[in-house]
């Protein structure tokens, strides 16, 4: 289906979705690697089969790519948020719950996850999930290795921003590892649960400088609950169909037939949780004293749910 356009092209997406008479149905869009410059939704077929077997509607998503004539940036990211817009105008067809949406994503699509969810206000759906495989957390720091590594091709993230690695702010704002503690200051309701993924064999997005630190960094903070999975014997390129080679990952392939059964029951757990509570806090982070001082947009839905009155100063009544 197309989702959205851009000023150079429609956007596609395969939808997955459940058997007929579900309802309430919880919701994930699918994100693929390529670096920001190549990749295609059927990458998650297999995945997409599995969720809706499970009751969960699944998008996977052809977002726009970069070229060193055109900045996919902050496009792509654009092009995130207009697929979750997609689903919430189609929730009451599809009978679809907009208050129960999470993110899968390897590589580019790991760090377009991410970078989608600290972006987002929750004026009208609630990331609740973002499960990330071998993500790339640092633009700049994958950059660098890049301009290292592969020397006589055009650099990735330099096609992505269309701007010199000096610019070390612009690649800051860009990058999952830095934004993330503004976000969680800055949004009181930003607390989806994580599941980070990695092979520590992978010299093309290297665990020492992104997936691992950037868990560390999430497990320090107070709020998120984040799970790890690392695969000493897996390198890159095992999430989804390989891209390069046409070949299908099927979910019973190893390491796919070790991985999936986790991430299937970390996505059905956290979709099985009441919609506004988090498990960090108890009675759920709605009660807590930073949830209080919310102030909700006037066309935010949650400001009925929580029964949020101007007149008595942001306190929930």
């Amino acid at each position: 289906m197309v989702y959205t356009k851009t000023e150079r092209e429609y956007l596609t997406a395969d939808i997955f979705l459940p058997p007929a008479g579900a309802k309430d149905i919880p919701c994930m869009v699918l994100l693929h690697g390529g670096g920001w410059k190549f990749g295609n939704a059927d990458a998650y077929n297999e995945w997409g089969i599995a969720l809706a077997e499970r009751g969960i509607c699944a998008m996977s998503i052809n977002y726009r790519v970069s070229t060193p004539s055109y900045a996919g940036w902050p496009g792509a990211l654009d092009d995130v948020e207009a697929a979750t817009g997609f689903l919430v105008s189609r929730a009451h067809e599809w009978d679809l719950d907009p208050y129960s949406m999470g993110f899968m994503g390897d590589s580019s699509g790991a760090h377009l996850a991410f970078m989608a969810t600290v972006r987002h206000e929750y004026s009208s759906h609630k990331i609740r999930l973002i499960v990330g495989a071998y993500g790339v957390y640092d633009v700049g720091a994958w950059g660098e290795y890049a301009a290292k590594k592969w020397t006589q091709q055009p650099n990735v993230v330099i096609n992505l921003l269309g701007k010199p690695l000096q610019d070390s702010k612009a690649f800051e704002e860009a990058s999952p590892y830095y934004v993330i503690d503004r976000a969680l200051n800055d949004n009181p309701l930003l607390n989806p649960e994580i599941m980070l993924l990695w092979g520590e064999q992978d010299n093309f997005v290297p665990c020492a400088s992104q997936s691992a630190p950037f868990a560390k960094k999430l497990k320090e903070t107070t709020r998120l609950r984040v799970e790890t999975i690392a695969l000493p014997d897996a390198a890159h390129l095992w999430f989804p169909r390989d891209i390069t080679s046409g070949e299908i990952n099927e979910l019973d392939r190893y390491p796919l037939s070790v991985v999936a059964p986790k991430v299937l029951e970390f996505i059905t757990g956290v979709f099985s949780k009441p919609r506004f509570t988090h498990p960090n806090y108890a009675g759920g982070y709605e009660n807590s004293a930073a949830f209080r001082r919310t102030r909700f947009k006037e066309s935010d839905p949650l400001k009925s749910i929580y029964g949020y009155r101007p007149e008595r100063d942001g306190s929930l009544g």
